[in-house]
């Protein structure tokens, strides 16, 4: 994962050590091990600085990174308006955090869309990134604990982060809405995966099964879905939702893995993400694991972009004709469908 700091935040995030010795070292291990930090200086830069000399000297023992003056790298918009900030991103970029000395910066962590910080926030930021109490960047949450009693997605309320894409696979996700409403299950989770965003557009992208052939080959309502998922987000986080399904018959050409991608969590329960709540609203799953990922680490980070790179492969397949029943269902509306997906 890129770790993008403006000189000024580097140096912030340096003088922050004997402030909170704790807090430090753990985000200075994330730096040190884990983040491919990018920094607006020049070497000759860090060098003339003292305090980046300092941490290089005396705070990197153990390190496998190392951060990478690269002024070049920093040439977004700086003008605090989120689609002109990431004009000419690619999708590792919408996976990033960024540390920037702006007064732009607020505008920007007010649409919720990506992690930004503003100088002496470098330690709230970093911190994020970890998901539970033992500063790990995974967890699992056992459902009978934690979903037994919630009647909605609550339990995920820690581990909500910033986004601007949501990507679910699951096979079975749209079959059931007598027995599991969709009003409580996708619908609850996506107003969920959206808390603290507002006044922007989310990309949205479910991969599943096109009927279900245990129920007289039901098929959903598409139409009817999407408009209730944009009606749902425009009226609770004045969002924009542009949602494209991706479905084919069978469940081999979808993947056996429930998946929930988003731009910093990787969240991966093992049942049916439409049946976790029942028509009472009471939790009625059969699953026993729910794993969340943070993909702050080399090798959860290639995890979550060897799924995209499966969808991507899902995707070409159906256009060239390879898959039976595979069909695209772009959201009418137009424009961009996906940050991390291309569809033509």
């Amino acid at each position: 994962m890129k770790a993008y700091f403006d000189k000024s935040n580097f140096e912030s995030f340096i003088i922050q050590r004997p402030k909170d010795i704790r807090r430090f070292e753990i985000c200075n291990d994330m730096i040190k091990r884990h983040l491919d930090v990018k920094l607006n200086m020049t070497l000759a830069d860090f060098q003339s600085s003292q305090l980046c000399v300092s941490w290089l000297t005396t705070m990197t023992d153990g390190a496998r990174k190392f951060p990478k003056p690269c002024p070049e790298e920093f040439s977004f918009s700086r003008d605090g308006n989120i689609e002109t900030f990431t004009d000419g991103f690619s999708k590792e970029d919408f996976s990033s955090v960024f540390l920037l000395d702006d007064t732009k910066v607020d505008d920007l962590k007010s649409k919720g869309n990506l992690l930004v910080g503003k100088k002496g926030e470098e330690l709230d930021l970093l911190e994020r990134l970890i998901v539970d109490e033992d500063n790990n960047f995974i967890t699992s949450l056992p459902p009978k604990e934690y979903f037994v009693g919630s009647r909605d997605w609550s339990p995920l309320n820690p581990y909500v982060r910033p986004c601007t894409d949501i990507i679910i696979r699951d096979a079975f996700l749209l079959f059931n809405d007598r027995l599991h409403p969709y009003s409580k299950n996708l619908y609850s989770l996506l107003l969920k995966l959206t808390e603290g965003i507002s006044d922007t557009t989310i990309c949205i992208v479910i991969v599943c099964m096109k009927q279900n052939t245990d129920a007289n080959h039901y098929e959903p309502d598409w139409a009817k879905v999407r408009s209730d998922i944009k009606k749902l987000l425009k009226d609770q986080r004045n969002i924009e939702a542009k949602i494209t399904y991706i479905v084919a018959d069978l469940k081999k050409e979808i993947g056996h893995d429930r998946t929930i991608f988003t731009n910093y969590i990787h969240y991966m329960p093992n049942d049916c993400i439409g049946n976790f709540y029942g028509l009472n609203g009471d939790y009625s799953s059969e699953s026993d694991q729910f794993d969340l990922r943070c993909i702050a680490t080399e090798k959860l980070y290639k995890e979550a972009f060897g799924f995209i790179q499966k969808i991507q492969g899902l995707i070409y397949e159906i256009m060239i004709g390879n898959v039976q029943g595979g069909e695209i269902k772009e959201d009418p509306s137009g424009g961009l469908l996906s940050n991390y997906l291309i569809f033509s």
